[in-house]
């Protein structure tokens, strides 16, 4: 019986004198990316994402291609259905925790929701900070924000690029609960992408 995975890629990235071969299955759970500064993890992300097209290959879910040099297909990032957590939050300063949150929510239409709002806030620790401008959280809360506004637009799928890289280690410790929980209860496959071995480890 032939497995049907969350997310395949066999792409091919050349950039100058560096290259990039990735051969990918990912299934449910969590999957950790682990390297040296360098070694094309972000890359690999930016092309899941759809912020930078391979030179060839494949990319598809197990209902949808993202991107075939063969077939010409390379859907843009906001067709993809992936929630994307870089190092740097990347909140809306102007805004509220919770109008952060719901700027994820109402970039998909109705039907296409899975996750309210409250639930969110609930589910990563905010309620209590939903009314709180994002400017004076910590750093851990607002990683914890972002994670938040991700899993608004019901993502298919969650990519973390080095998400607690800024972070100091008893906030990391809290974030890698919070992130197991989405993982468990939400039932969101992840790629998390690491140069620290205890983080893959943890």
């Amino acid at each position: 019986m032939k497995t049907s995975y969350a997310l395949e890629a066999n792409i091919l990235v050349k950039q100058g004198k560096f290259s990039l071969a990735c051969d990918l299955q990912v299934t449910q759970g969590i999957t950790a990316i682990f390297g040296p500064s360098g070694s094309g993890k972000t890359t690999l992300l930016d092309c899941l994402a759809g912020f930078k097209t391979p030179n060839e290959g494949l990319i598809k879910t197990s209902r949808i291609i993202f991107y075939s040099d063969e077939q010409g297909i390379n859907l843009p990032p906001e067709k993809r259905r992936i929630g994307y957590v870089l190092q740097e939050s990347g909140l809306f300063p102007h805004l509220s925790v919770r109008k952060n949150i719901e700027y994820g929510f109402n970039l998909r239409r109705e039907r296409e929701r899975i996750y309210k709002v409250d639930y969110l806030l609930d589910a990563l620790r905010l309620t209590q900070l939903a009314g709180r401008d994002t400017r004076n959280l910590s750093g851990g809360e607002r990683q914890r924000v972002a994670i938040a506004r991700s899993l608004a637009t019901s993502p298919d799928i969650l990519l973390l690029d080095e998400p607690l890289a800024s972070l100091d280690a008893p906030l990391r410790g809290v974030l890698i609960k919070i992130l197991k929980m989405v993982s468990d209860e939400l039932s969101i496959p992840m790629l998390y992408v690491s140069h620290s071995l205890s983080e893959v480890i943890a």
